[in-house]
Parts: C-alpha cells; structure tokens; sequence
C-alpha cells in the first residue's frame, strides 16, 4: 500500500481452490442482499425476515477458464492483499465468456456465484 492508503491491483492475489491464479487483469465482487420473508398463513404481513446475501465475484483474465479452473468444481475464492483477506466458499461458475478484443488480444470473463464471505484483517 501506498503513502496515501490505496491499495494498487498488483498487491492483491487471487486464488481459486487455494491455488495462486495468474493473469488477472481485473476481479469485481459484488453483493446483493436478497430478503426472505416468512409470513403468517393466510395473510401478507412477515412474521420474521432475514437477510440472505448472494456474491458474485467476476474475474477478467488472458487466460482461458480451463486453465484457471483446472477442470475442477470451485469451491472457494480468495482474495488477499492490503492486510486484508476476502474468501469466499460454497461458490459454482454462473457464467463464461470469451471476447477478442482489438489486436486480436483475447479476454475471458469467468463469472463465480458464492454463499459465503468471510472477512480477516491480517
């Protein structure tokens, strides 16, 4: 980290399955806090709520799913750096996509769905 507390993409690691991933050019996490309902029969008011939040980790790289993934089912995703670790577990592989991109540069986006976050400040 920087002077001025800025955390610089080449200080975070990525890793899938514990293994160290190469070639990232970008990962975006995001939440969206879902609400499940639970409500009295034979009426529309909630009785109780409670959040059920679902992650998406998108991750952009020069390398093709296949060789990041191993062929293997993902099972977590980590992601580490500024005195900070990011994992997250229960995941599945929502969606792939591949896109050439001028200079016949080749960019593939591997789109993870997890269940779980778990935060630790190193």
């Amino acid at each position: 980290m920087d002077d001025f507390g800025f955390l610089r993409g080449n200080e975070i690691t990525v890793k899938i399955n514990g293994n160290e991933v190469g070639g990232v050019i970008s990962a975006v996490c995001k939440t969206e806090n879902n609400l499940i309902r639970i409500k009295e029969f034979l009426t529309d008011k909630p009785v109780f709520s409670v959040e059920a939040p679902k992650y998406t980790i998108e991750l952009k790289t020069r390398r093709s799913p296949d060789e990041i993934l191993g062929g293997q089912a993902v099972s977590s995703v980590e992601l580490a750096g500024g005195g900070k670790t990011v994992e997250y577990t229960s995941c599945s592989v929502a969606k792939t996509n591949a896109a050439v991109l001028p200079e016949n540069i080749v960019e593939y986006s591997v789109v993870i769905s997890a269940d779980i976050r778990s935060v630790e400040n190193d």
